[in-house]
């Protein structure tokens, strides 16, 4: 979630575990049940002082994938490479 404020903060946390503050960026983590996420982001986009709220796309990513370089996520550079 990005704010425009940081008393915002102390606001949301109540709807959630509040993981992690971002004074420079202006961005929150908070941790909701799965069960209440819709209803709760839609709480938490009404309020004046929020700008944008975006999901987690842990639930997307597969557990399993030990080789991040065959997802195309992470590309493994070699030392001989760049002479």
């Amino acid at each position: 979630m990005y704010f425009r404020r940081r008393r915002v903060a102390r606001a949301v946390a109540h709807y959630g575990h509040l993981i992690y503050v971002s004074k420079h960026d202006h961005y929150l983590v908070l941790y909701v049940n799965q069960d209440d996420a819709d209803e709760i982001r839609q709480k938490i986009a009404e309020m004046k002082a929020v700008n944008k709220v975006i999901d987690s796309h842990l639930q997307d990513l597969d557990p399993t994938v030990s080789d991040l370089e065959s997802t195309g996520i992470y590309k493994k550079h070699d030392e001989d490479e760049n002479k």
